[in-house]
């Protein structure tokens, strides 16, 4: 069942501001085990979600090694690499 859009809405905010939270305080190591966690869920996560974590994340990329395999996760599962696009 997809959210609806309010509460979507809502789970979008909390990620942004959860991950600008973390990278404000240099919390890189906390932030790229939730990549480890996350990772193990796309499967079963709202593509708005998992396009969400890729975004507020993008500016710390090189900071969270575990990341990169979090996006391979998404385009295996999401092919379409116009989805991914400026965010691997």
């Amino acid at each position: 069942m997809k959210p609806s859009t309010k509460s979507l809405d809502k789970q979008l905010d909390e990620i942004y501001d959860a991950i600008d939270a973390l990278m404000t305080i240099g919390a890189w190591e906390f932030l790229d085990d939730l990549f480890v966690y996350w990772d193990s869920k796309v499967w079963r996560t709202d593509l708005d979600i998992l396009l969400a974590l890729a975004t507020a994340s993008l500016p710390a990329k090189s900071k969270l090694p575990f990341r990169e395999r979090f996006m391979e996760t998404c385009l295996n599962f999401y092919p379409d690499p116009e989805l991914w696009k400026g965010l691997l």
